[in-house]
């Protein structure tokens, strides 16, 4: 589960940079994906640095996580598409 909230992260963040790198950096949509890159490298700092030693569930590490941050990837990229 945290190898895949991990991935969906990481996912989400080159994602983020491909489509600010084809929007004008001053839209309104830029700012969203600017605002949800920040959240995307939280969540994956939180899940690479939480329980190193695999001692919680990985319910527990990372799978809300990375399931909030890809949807709001998807929901972000609906958007820019529109």
């Amino acid at each position: 589960m945290r190898r895949g909230a991990a991935q969906a992260a990481r996912a989400a963040i080159a994602m983020n940079r491909a489509l600010l790198g084809a929007l004008d950096a001053n839209s309104e949509i830029a700012g969203k994906i600017r605002s949800a890159d920040v959240s995307a490298r939280r969540a994956l700092d939180s899940i690479v640095q939480t329980d190193p030693d695999r001692s919680m569930s990985p319910l527990r590490t990372g799978a809300a996580s990375g399931r909030r941050v890809l949807s709001q990837a998807r929901s972000l990229l609906r958007e820019a598409c529109a």
